[in-house]
């Protein structure tokens, strides 16, 4: 089969074929299970999962042409690498909430603003989370309680909610929170100090 499949060019482009018999027969004799992905000459991807029958006397191996599934991971991951440049080549710092108000993400600019560190902004960290460690961090003037449940009422109303807000240390940061049709919503920090001092 192997010498039929390298005749025709089906067999895999990057393994020996000896290799590859000599690996496949001393999994026979272990009888363990293994599962490989290979690449055709052709660009295909096939996973390959060979397995002992229950009996203990026979073999099989199933393969599956997963080049698609593999296209649309590549692509996923190329959009993500993409989107995690674009979060961190902003001006602003920005969070996305999802509809309970748990963080989903948040870029490097928002942590270096409020002075936060990886975990404080771990995903599935709440709102109240986050304004807690600002406030106990001497970052927060108000009081978060209030602000969250004016936010909450807003944004389920469909409503963008805009502010300025004058942190203890004097800086004064511009703050845009827009819902999106799901019930996330994005919230975007913008450091306006100097502008503001220059009015």
């Amino acid at each position: 089969l192997v010498q039929a499949r390298i005749a025709n060019g089906t067999f895999f482009a990057t393994i020996d074929p000896n290799q590859y018999a000599a690996d496949l027969l001393e999994a026979m004799k272990k009888r363990e299970a293994k599962r490989t992905e290979m690449e055709l000459r052709d660009g295909r991807v096939i996973s390959m999962f060979s397995q002992p029958t229950l009996d203990g006397l026979g073999w099989v191996v199933t393969h599956e042409d997963i080049t698609e599934r593999r296209l649309a991971e590549d692509e996923v991951r190329e959009q993500k690498l993409q989107l995690d440049a674009a979060l961190e080549n902003m001006s602003q710092g920005l969070c996305m909430y999802d509809a309970t108000g748990r963080l989903i993400v948040s870029n490097q600019c928002y942590r270096e603003m409020y002075n936060l560190t990886a975990e404080d902004v771990a995903p599935g960290r709440t709102l109240w989370d986050l304004l807690r460690v600002r406030k106990d961090r001497g970052l927060l003037k108000d009081n978060p309680q209030i602000y969250i449940e004016g936010l909450k009422v807003a944004l389920g109303e469909g409503k963008s909610v805009d502010f300025v807000v004058e942190l203890t240390d004097g800086r004064v940061i511009a703050v845009a929170n827009r819902p999106m049709s799901d019930g996330r919503w994005v919230s975007t920090h913008e450091d306006i100090t100097v502008h503001q001092r220059a009015e």
